[in-house]
């Protein structure tokens, strides 16, 4: 695609400038906001459901891998969906609107599954532990029940 689609890359000079010129009432922007939020929901409230997260993570992480796509196509389509053109080269807008947001719910999920796993680990060595000391009980009562058998040296 040629670069007169996006913004020079002159235009945009202050971060924070830019952040405060987008119009937040523009309605795809709330579908978005409202999609990360969410996508949220659904991380947490599957956080138990280990196959729907892995598909979803993943699904995600291909999202964020066709971002530089997606600005592209939104870029030169942004007169069907925006009152402005929020779409520039370097992929500011959707770097920090689109992808960052989705890479968070991605760590929460990892942050979720990591816990999880410590939780796991942790019942399995408790589980062990317990099944070592009925073992050693057993052993030592089994000593005790049997007979003191001595022999005799002729």
């Amino acid at each position: 695609m040629t670069n007169e689609i996006f913004y020079p890359p002159a235009e945009i000079t202050d971060y924070w400038g830019y952040v405060k010129s987008i119009d937040w009432y523009d309605p795809w922007l709330i579908c978005l906001i409202l999609g990360h939020i969410t996508l949220l929901a659904t991380a947490i409230l599957t956080r138990n459901h280990n196959t729907f997260q892995t598909v979803l993570f993943f699904l995600l992480l291909v999202v964020v891998y066709f971002s530089e796509n997606i600005n592209e196509i939104a870029a030169a389509n942004w007169q069907k969906f925006s009152k402005q053109q929020y779409f520039d080269v370097n992929g500011l807008f959707i770097s920090t609107f689109f992808s960052i947001p989705v890479l968070l719910i991605c760590m929460l999920m990892i942050g979720n599954w990591l816990y999880s796993s410590t939780q796991i680990m942790a019942k399995v060595k408790t589980a062990q532990l317990r099944q070592r000391l009925r073992q050693q009980e057993r052993e030592s009562t089994e000593s005790n029940n049997e007979p003191n058998v001595r022999l005799k040296k002729d």
